[in-house]
């Protein structure tokens, strides 16, 4: 007896792939030379940044009228968690989440840190993840996962603006309690992808 579950092949839009590495290419090219362009390059910087906003603009008007897009926007219209909601959601985890990636270069930069110093501070994040991480599987299934995210979102808000007030007189224990928040906030967060369909109404 035949078990082998069907499969189809849907086409691939390979416009709309190519739309999105044009825009998403140009942007990244304009962002990181932008800073350091002088007169000479402003020309080339100017003309990336045109590309981008025009190939972004086409992306968005081919992915809204292509039956099979690369990119679906039309999620966006519905308006519960895995529309708008989720949406800002993710991109406010991942502004949250990539932050930490610079905060090393400033401990060597401008607090004088050495590579290894810099690593111990980092080395913090493990502290209160190391204890949230098992606690946060282990309630999965007894919790509702909303209130749990919504913690770690506390957390991680909490952490974002201890962060704020960083400054160069701030010893390494001061420095301390934010990247154990951060640690615990992706301990904590980790946790949406265990029962989405919690998240449904």
């Amino acid at each position: 007896m035949d078990r082998e579950t069907p499969t189809t092949r849907d086409p691939v839009d390979f416009v709309g792939l190519g739309l999105l590495v044009v825009w998403v290419g140009a942007l990244q090219v304009m962002l990181e030379q932008g800073p350091e362009a002088g007169l000479v390059r402003v020309h080339f910087i100017v003309t990336a940044a045109v590309t981008a906003a025009i190939a972004f603009l086409a992306f968005i008007a081919w992915e809204l009228t292509d039956r099979n897009p690369i990119v679906d926007l039309r999620i966006f219209r519905k308006p519960n968690v895995y529309g708008r909601g989720a949406a800002l959601f993710v991109c406010f985890c991942g502004f949250g989440r990539q932050s930490p990636s610079s905060f090393p270069l400033w401990l060597q930069t401008n607090m004088g840190y050495t590579a290894t110093a810099a690593g111990e501070m980092i080395a913090m994040n493990c502290g209160l993840g190391r204890i949230a991480a098992p606690l946060t599987s282990h309630t999965r299934v007894e919790v509702d996962v909303r209130a749990v995210i919504f913690f770690g979102m506390l957390v991680m808000s909490g952490a974002s603006l201890y962060r704020i007030g960083f400054n160069q007189d701030m010893t390494f224990w001061q420095l301390v309690p934010a990247q154990l928040a951060i640690g615990l906030r992706s301990a904590i967060l980790v946790y949406d992808h265990h029962e989405p369909h919690c998240l449904r109404r």
